[in-house]
């Protein structure tokens, strides 16, 4: 028997063997050439800016009555009649009763000294030594005039201390309640400037811009008007009337 193989044998080994080859380089030509148009895309970033007037205002004010050890009762007295005309000069003013609300009261123990101050068993701090209480109730008022109640905030403290009445602003906020039905509308924009961005980048390439492929919406940011402060997460200034919100999309367009 011939011990080697038969030309006709080798041949035949031979074609097979350019066949695979062939048929890789078809596939991998064929897999570069979907790669090149999947490649050929353009992610780009759009925003869209509104100036908004606060619609809600928020004050949060506190009322004290500092009184000795053997007085707390006539304090929390006092601190009931003081809170009662906190919330009759606030209605007085036009402040809504329904805006007012009066929180529990708080007691605070007053130390001779801090060096008077011992621990309980749970590792609360305890006064060895007491001599005297700060006596609070905290109300918050919310108004949508939001000037009108500005103006109280900002004259009613020092009218009050006239009567003996001592009233300490906490904080002073304001909010837009009316954000929601903004937000479609500017995601809306920014889309569509994006779009615009995308045009203008390609537009000197001969290229031509596509569909859109993916649009992801980026945080709210409402700052101040005049503010550059950005936060990862958003942004949300309470502090001014006038607000800037700007909203973010991310989008991607295919290109032909």
């Amino acid at each position: 028997m011939n011990k080697f193989p038969s030309l006709a044998l080798i041949i035949a080994s031979i074609v097979l063997a350019v066949g695979a080859v062939g048929s890789t380089v078809i596939g991998a030509t064929a897999a570069l050439k979907a790669k090149a148009m999947t490649s050929q895309q353009l992610s780009v970033t759009g925003s869209a800016e509104r100036v908004i007037t606060s619609d809600t205002a928020k004050w949060t004010l506190s009322v004290v009555r500092n009184v000795d050890a053997v007085s707390l009762k006539d304090g929390s007295t006092r601190l009931a009649a003081d809170v009662a005309s906190v919330k009759s000069e606030l209605q007085k003013s036009g402040v809504e009763e329904k805006g007012i609300v009066i929180q529990p009261l708080t007691v605070t123990q007053a130390c001779e000294s801090q060096s008077a101050m011992t621990y309980d068993a749970m590792g609360n701090q305890v006064c060895s030594k007491i001599i005297g209480y700060a006596v609070q109730q905290v109300v918050i008022v919310e108004s949508k005039d939001v000037q009108a109640l500005t103006k109280i905030a900002q004259e009613l403290p020092a009218r009050l201390l006239q009567q003996d009445i001592v009233l300490t602003t906490k904080s002073l906020e304001y909010f837009y309640a009316s954000l929601q039905g903004i937000k479609l509308d500017m995601l809306s924009e920014a889309t569509k400037n994006a779009k615009e961005r995308a045009e203008r980048i390609v537009s000197g390439t001969g290229a031509k811009l596509g569909s859109i492929r993916t649009a992801d919406m980026g945080v709210f940011q409402i700052t101040a008007v005049n503010s550059t402060d950005i936060s990862d997460y958003g942004a949300y200034d309470t502090s001014s009337i006038d607000k800037k919100v700007t909203a973010v999309v991310r989008a991607t367009f295919t290109m032909e």
